[in-house]
């Protein structure tokens, strides 16, 4: 499998022969960062639609619409329109299956697993059996299969059908060390959260006193999230430069700052993935904090990572080849401040 610059699958074909493990972690690690912006980049590319409400259950026979638009042969896939076509539309597929049926993006059984789409990111879905224990959806094989029956209604039918046997999205706990905090005090459950939250403050308190010094004023705002991004971005000339330096004192406390803003300003609580408790390796992103929103019947937002609204803002190329979202523009963070605001269940906290 190639991987372009951008994150993007080069050649499709290839995807059908399984990657380097190494390959395939990177690609999902890039896939994870990117989403949230490619999305965005998607509906706004197709608007007015879908009519329906965006990741709802009735939008999916419009998207696959216009998917079949695209998309009629497998040679179609070789022009590269087309194929980022097709990425964006996997995306969507997956995120609504994620947001009725609960559960998480995953890469490794698939790859291990070999076959059609090995080396790209699937969806494991829960079931009231408990979380994650509702199987595997292969979004490469879905995506394929509709361009294949062309029915128009190939993708609504699959998630109705996994909602019919697995039930609604509930509280969510993520394989990934990501928890939703559907509990009164997450804190207790999770030695590492408690520890982040005892220095929260006086982190904050020096990193605010620090930038001052230089110039920066830090005031909790919508718009001094501007003035940092700004920092960042005079600091790291692309995401791979940041990434390098996730466990820096500088990136931690540039987190923090971002996420108490967050939460000020648009709820939400922070949490981090305890090192403890993970099945897989630690990765530099683990050490940054996470966001989420959750309702009164704990169900949470999907999880807003530090480490993807900083890679995001210092991230040197557009996401995408027919995106026209321009990258270090000075206000991406502040985008994501809105876009997480508007997750917010109307009874979430």
């Amino acid at each position: 499998m190639r991987v372009s610059d951008d994150g993007q699958v080069e050649d499709l074909v290839e995807v059908r022969r399984r990657p380097p493990r190494a390959e395939a972690e990177q690609y999902f690690w890039d896939f994870q960062d990117s989403c949230a912006e490619r999305l965005d980049g998607f509906l706004a590319a197709i608007a007015p639609r879908p009519e329906a409400p965006a990741y709802s259950v009735e939008s999916l026979d419009e998207i696959e619409a216009l998917y079949l638009e695209r998309v009629r042969t497998p040679a179609d896939l070789d022009d590269a329109g087309p194929r980022s076509f097709f990425f964006d539309v996997f995306r969507y597929v997956g995120e609504v299956i994620l947001r009725t049926c609960g559960g998480e993006w995953e890469w490794e059984e698939l790859w291990e697993q070999g076959g059609p789409g090995a080396g790209l990111p699937f969806v494991r879905v829960d079931s009231p059996e408990g979380y994650l224990r509702g199987g595997t959806v292969n979004i490469y094989t879905t995506l394929t299969g509709a361009a294949g029956t062309r029915s128009g209604h190939y993708f609504r039918d699959l998630t109705t059908a996994i909602r019919n046997s697995f039930g609604d999205a509930g509280p969510l706990r993520r394989s990934s060390g990501i928890t939703a905090m559907g509990v009164a005090d997450p804190a207790a459950v999770n030695p590492a959260l408690r520890d982040y939250l005892a220095h929260h403050q006086g982190e904050l308190e020096r990193f605010t006193t620090a930038l001052a010094e230089q110039g920066t004023k830090l005031d909790f705002t919508a718009e001094s999230l501007d003035r940092l991004e700004q920092v960042l971005l005079d600091r790291y000339p692309d995401k791979a430069d940041i990434k390098a330096d996730f466990e820096s004192s500088f990136v931690q406390q540039a987190a923090r700052y971002i996420a108490e803003v967050f939460v000020r300003l648009a709820g939400g609580r922070i949490d981090i993935v305890d090192p403890a408790a993970l099945t897989r390796r630690v990765t530099p992103e683990d050490s940054l904090p996470y966001l989420e929103h959750v309702a009164a019947d704990g169900t949470a937002s999907p999880a807003l990572p530090l480490s993807q609204i900083l890679s995001g803002a210092v991230r040197a190329k557009a996401v995408g080849r027919s995106s026209t979202v321009e990258p270090r523009t000075g206000d991406k963070i502040r985008g994501q401040l809105e876009r997480y605001a508007a997750s917010a269940h109307p009874n979430s906290g």
